[in-house]
């Protein structure tokens, strides 16, 4: 009796990382799951992606911006012209183990209440070492916890980090990512309470894994990341907490954060340091600002 295997889309979004994209590449066509198409996002790069593509007989679909546009509208456009049944979305700074996709997709297909599965994620130049497994919500209105305790099963987890999958039909009728108020930072976030809101799960699937080409301790931050650090903090309270959850965090605790991230960007600004705080003040009023529908 044959056994339907499903298509998975692989949707990789890049902005100027060309070997690092090759290298998530060359993971992609090294895994034992075969039943995959390859979708690159190009953010609008300074030069066009080039694929070192091999041997491999996927012929990858490449989607370039015309303007940076950020992750979410990158990963929205990505599925658009996707056909799988699962999205299994990858930024471009990531190696994937061999097993990870089959693992991922075994898991995804035990239950139609599993909306997205997530793998463990590794730090690259230390494999052995954990960055990202489960994420879960901290005591603290808009704060979560990354955790690095690796569950020798699959364990539920309230959001996920750089590398997922989603069911397709899942991910459109909950309503893709929130290209609006989360174009980058918490997007994730923002998609997972939306999932949980609808009932289902999300699960952390610790026999698949990636290796994330980030240092520990990176700090670095960007103006233009600067924009959201605290702003879809705020966004985010008030999307999807109570009245006093949000009045709590902007008495009580973004006060301190502001402080903390001043310091922070002023230490590890990779722009103009003057254009780095600007750029988070300026988020944070739009934050405060900005009328959210409350979900």
């Amino acid at each position: 009796m044959s056994i339907d295997v499903p298509l998975v889309s692989v949707i990789i979004t890049t902005r100027n990382r060309h070997d690092d994209l090759n290298k998530c590449v060359e993971s992609i066509f090294n895994s034992d799951f075969s039943s995959f198409e390859l979708i690159v996002v190009d953010d609008a790069s300074d030069t066009p992606v080039k694929l070192t593509l091999g041997k491999n007989s996927v012929k990858p679909i490449i989607v370039r911006n015309d303007k940076r546009s950020l992750l979410s509208y990158s990963r929205n456009i990505g599925s658009s012209v996707s056909r799988g049944k699962y999205l299994f979305f990858v930024d471009d700074d990531n190696v994937i183990s061999t097993d990870c996709i089959s693992n991922l997709v075994k898991v995804m297909d035990s239950s139609t209440s599993i909306s997205v599965t997530s793998p463990v994620a590794y730090f690259l130049k230390q494999p052995d070492l954990i960055w990202t497994s489960i994420i879960s919500k901290g005591k603290f209105p808009s704060s979560y916890v990354i955790n690095s305790y690796n569950s020798p099963k699959p364990i539920s987890t309230d959001s996920f980090h750089n590398a997922f999958m989603i069911r397709a039909d899942y991910f459109n009728s909950i309503g893709r990512f929130d290209e609006v108020l989360f174009p980058v930072h918490f997007s994730e976030t923002d998609f997972a309470v939306r999932t949980r809101k609808k009932g289902l799960k999300l699960i952390n699937v610790p026999q698949a894994k990636v290796w994330h080409n980030i240092s520990k301790g990176n700090l670095n931050v960007d103006s233009t990341r600067a924009f959201y650090t605290l702003r879809n903090r705020i966004l985010l309270l008030k999307k999807h907490s109570t009245r006093a959850e949000l009045f709590l965090y902007l008495i009580g605790i973004l006060p301190l954060q502001s402080i903390f991230y001043v310091i922070h960007h002023s230490n590890y600004s990779t722009d103009n340091k003057l254009k780095t705080i600007f750029k988070l003040f300026m988020g944070i009023i739009d934050g405060l600002s900005r009328p959210v529908s409350r979900q």
